[in-house]
């Protein structure tokens, strides 16, 4: 079963400045615990990655990944080309200009379905910053 979705957020910043951060992709594992190892192989003249590989473990089970990543000024797309887990993912993220109030952001999801690994893009912003992110997760802060 095929799982798809599409989300609008806000954030404060440039999308060259947003861009910028999604392309970290090695600061991953700092920040996500899902991640566990992120190596590029590959990157583009501007030093963005084209190609990855990612390890990510979720409630004890492990999935190496291979991404393949496209950029544009406004946005990047990518989808798993070789995973022991997964029969695919792709997601999108396109960028505008627009100011808002939102301070932090949820970028996806990944969940097992049945015996299947799933990874949802999200995109969800929050004004109230990381404390809103975790009382929507039932955290009392």
């Amino acid at each position: 079963m095929a799982v798809s979705g599409s989300r609008e957020v806000d954030i404060e910043a440039p999308p060259a400045d947003v861009l910028a951060v999604i392309a970290d992709l090695e600061g991953l594992p700092a920040w996500s615990s899902i991640h566990k190892k992120v190596a590029v192989r590959e990157r583009d003249d501007a030093g963005r990655p084209l190609v990855a590989e990612m390890t990510v473990a979720v409630m004890g089970i492990t999935d190496e990944q291979v991404l393949e990543f496209t950029w544009t000024d406004t946005s990047v797309s990518w989808e798993v080309v070789e995973s022991t887990q997964q029969k695919s993912q792709s997601a999108r993220y396109d960028l505008t200009e627009d100011a808002s109030t939102e301070t932090a952001m949820v970028f996806g999801e990944l969940y097992r379905n049945n015996s299947e690994w799933k990874f949802r893009a999200v995109g969800q912003g929050y004004a109230s910053g990381l404390a809103g992110i975790a009382r929507d997760f039932g955290v009392n802060v």
